[in-house]
């Protein structure tokens, strides 16, 4: 096998009968451990999500670098990077960036598909059933107990006051 059609590595890519992978097997006299394969997510090109090609895409052509629908990749000027599938709020990053958490969350997904012997639809119930979504009501719970408190402190304020009495 060759990185990128140009470099020699050590890997071989098998495919077996079985769905059970072996945890080893004998090349010769030498003993070789045996992995599963995880491809990285697919990401389409055009629309930079994940999940499909550029030849099936029905978005708009989005820019990786900046995630603007007015042009592409190759004519961007922008200094700013920001991921169309992360959007803002987060480390600034482009689409193609490996640290992006959409991307994190996607390869995990296709980790669990290969190492479980899932389909893609069984594996991301598995993840988010790992990684239950936290709502609004969550978020913002804490909120409550600060507005509570800052209302304690308050009357507090009211009574020791000599105005107010």
């Amino acid at each position: 096998m060759t990185k990128r059609g140009t470099v020699s590595t050590n890997n071989i890519i098998l495919t077996f009968d079985s769905t059970d992978l072996p945890s080893e097997i004998r090349v010769g006299y030498v003993k070789v451990r045996v992995r599963p394969f995880v491809p990285a997510p697919m990401r389409c090109f055009r629309c930079q999500r994940f999940g499909h090609t550029k030849d099936n895409c029905r978005g708009r052509p989005t820019c990786s670098k900046c995630a603007s629908q007015d042009h592409t990749d190759e004519t961007c000027d922008s200094e700013t990077p920001r991921c169309v599938n992360c959007g803002e709020g987060q480390t600034p990053h482009s689409a193609y960036d490996r640290s992006c958490p959409a991307y994190v969350k996607e390869k995990e997904i296709m980790t669990i598909k290969a190492t479980r012997n899932l389909s893609f639809k069984e594996a991301r119930e598995v993840y988010n059933q790992s990684h239950p979504k936290t709502s609004y009501a969550q978020k913002v719970d804490h909120l409550d107990r600060f507005v509570a408190m800052v209302a304690v402190q308050n009357e507090d304020v009211l009574f020791l006051n000599p105005w107010f009495h």
